[in-house]
């Protein structure tokens, strides 16, 4: 998959990269984004980050895969996330 991440050379930098897919622990549901975007605090504090950090912590998609202990929104449900 692809994401935007920190590059670290040279100063704070950004780069689209290809990362591996995630693995949600039992209690988190894996979403499949319809938008991101990066937030001032995300942006202020670029470069302090360690190389490789994925930003992009505002979030709007649907629920590809509900957690598997029961717990949140199931399968096909709309969300936002902060």
């Amino acid at each position: 998959m692809k994401a935007l991440v920190t590059t670290g050379s040279d100063g704070p930098g950004l780069t689209l990269a290809d990362v591996p897919a995630p693995h949600p622990a039992s209690h988190e549901a894996l979403v499949r984004l319809t938008a991101t975007s990066l937030n001032r605090g995300e942006v202020r504090h670029l470069a302090d980050e360690e190389p490789g950090t994925v930003l992009g912590w505002d979030v709007v998609g649907t629920v590809a895969q509900a957690a598997s202990d029961g717990s949140g929104p199931s399968a096909g449900t709309r969300v936002v996330g902060i």
